[in-house]
């Protein structure tokens, strides 16, 4: 395979400008979806509705996010890399899925064309470290908007942001033109993908709520896997792949995004069922629960350039094993929580969460970029992004499916005790949390799993 590895006379002197053009794309992704997570329990209020039926509002945006985004990054291998950011930047203001696929595909492949090896872990230490200040002025200011302005003002936020990332990436970024190779680009692949993806997604959140037996959610894992396997043959056979399979026979490359796959899978539930817990069982507002949930971003922010450059001189598994142990052990200790916990209580525990994401993300996509020959940047930094918002999505679907279950369940077993109706309904909701805690805890110990199986050296490329 083509090496990857580039002096660092080939790195462009706006390297630090392009870094700052990231971080911006970086920043107006997360920055909703921290609003919007803060969300989840004022408009199933507002909508007289109950939280599976409210997840549509993220559902419906990471089916979008993960069926498109091995599109976006073959497009940028095949053409240029530059022209997929600024669309994506474009249609963030309009179509919001398909613009923040575009974004997260290429934006790792963007640094990585920018920065020399031995900087790639520092500057997407930085760019990790803004997704968590994304995410902490989500809820802050989420928090805020939803009491003063109403849940319509969450949405106002992306639109200065996405004007100001259209005006720089036309200035800063340089075209990243392969050579022509004559070869049609894989349509048909990038449609097989986005029915496996959507097909088996729909299926995991309709799960909980149609049953596992309805033949609706049996159908659509049936076309799940029935589509997989023609998209394996179709894959195996097109000389120029939207997936290349053959990535994914290094170990290395396959532990990492299916590592980062969980770890998003276990976050993501925690940051469902927290708001829950703040609002729902200690009966905090908005803005208080959206000041205390800060503490995670906060922690990513200032953990991930740390952990991003560390991983340029120990390598990465050392790092994302470590992140992962946090994890793990914060998500246990959440479960732990009382309906009578107090802030004190709360806040290491969710520090705790912060530091095991800030150690894993930026080595993590390290290791991933790493891996990969230079043709198959774009490729790479999409595939972290689809394993990134299947996690996102596979984990909001089973908290939302444990919880909910779990609440009817315990509310089930004291109707049929002596116990006050009030109380007892308060007591199934927080035990349908706890139960969700506890179902994540596993999850992020799959992760930590996967994270050992990486391969301890530092990756170079081949």
């Amino acid at each position: 395979m083509e090496s990857s590895v580039r002096t660092t006379q080939q790195v462009p002197t706006q390297k630090w400008l392009v870094l700052i053009l990231v971080c911006l794309g970086n920043f107006v992704a997360t920055l909703d979806t921290g609003i919007i997570n803060l969300s989840f329990p004022v408009l199933t209020e507002v909508f007289n509705t109950d939280p599976n039926t409210v997840l549509w509002v993220s559902v419906a945006y990471f089916l979008t996010v993960s069926g498109l985004m091995q599109v976006f990054g073959k497009l940028a291998d095949t053409f240029d890399s530059k022209k997929v950011y600024i669309w994506g930047f474009i249609l963030f203001r309009v179509v919001q899925g398909v613009g923040i696929a575009m974004i997260f595909a290429v934006g790792n492949a963007i640094l990585t064309y920018a920065f020399p090896d031995e900087e790639r872990g520092k500057a997407m230490g930085i760019a990790s470290g803004v997704v968590g200040a994304g995410l902490f002025f989500g809820p802050a200011l989420g928090g805020i908007m939803l009491d003063a302005l109403g849940w319509q003002s969450i949405f106002y936020l992306r639109i200065p942001v996405g004007i100001a990332g259209i005006v720089m990436s036309l200035l800063v970024l340089k075209s990243q033109k392969m050579p022509r190779t004559g070869k049609r680009f894989d349509f048909p692949g990038a449609a097989l993908q986005f029915i496996v993806l959507s097909s088996l997604l729909l299926a995991i959140n309709r799960g909980g709520i149609l049953g596992w037996s309805s033949v609706t959610v049996i159908g659509l894992f049936f076309t799940a896997a029935a589509v997989l396997a023609i998209f394996v043959l179709v894959e195996r056979r097109t000389a120029n792949p939207v997936v290349n399979l053959a990535l994914f026979r290094s170990r290395h490359f396959s532990a990492a995004n299916v590592g980062n796959m969980l770890r998003f899978m276990a976050v993501f539930a925690n940051n469902f069922l927290t708001p829950f817990y703040l609002l729902g069982v200690l009966g905090f507002t908005p803005t208080r629960a959206g000041m205390i949930f800060a503490i995670v971003p906060v922690m990513i922010l200032l953990t991930s350039p740390v952990a991003g450059w560390l991983s340029d001189r120990i390598g990465s598994r050392p790092l994302c094993t470590g992140g992962m142990v946090c994890i793990s052990v914060g998500l246990f200790l959440l479960s732990r929580l009382q309906p009578d916990s107090t802030v004190p209580h709360i806040l290491p525990i969710l520090a705790l969460m912060g530091l095991g994401s800030g150690l894993f993300e930026s080595p993590n996509h390290n290791a991933v970029m790493g891996a990969v020959p230079r043709s198959y940047l774009g490729t790479a930094s999409a595939t972290i992004a689809t394993f990134r918002s299947m996690g996102q999505s596979i984990g909001l679907a089973i908290a939302g499916i444990v919880f909910v279950s779990r609440q009817a369940y315990y509310t089930a077993v004291f109707a049929g005790q002596s116990v006050d109706p009030q109380l007892a309904a308060g007591q199934a909701y927080h035990r349908g949390i706890v139960d969700g805690f506890l179902v994540a805890t596993v999850i992020a110990l799959a992760g930590l799993a996967a994270s050992l199986l990486m391969e301890g050296k530092r990756q170079r490329g081949h």
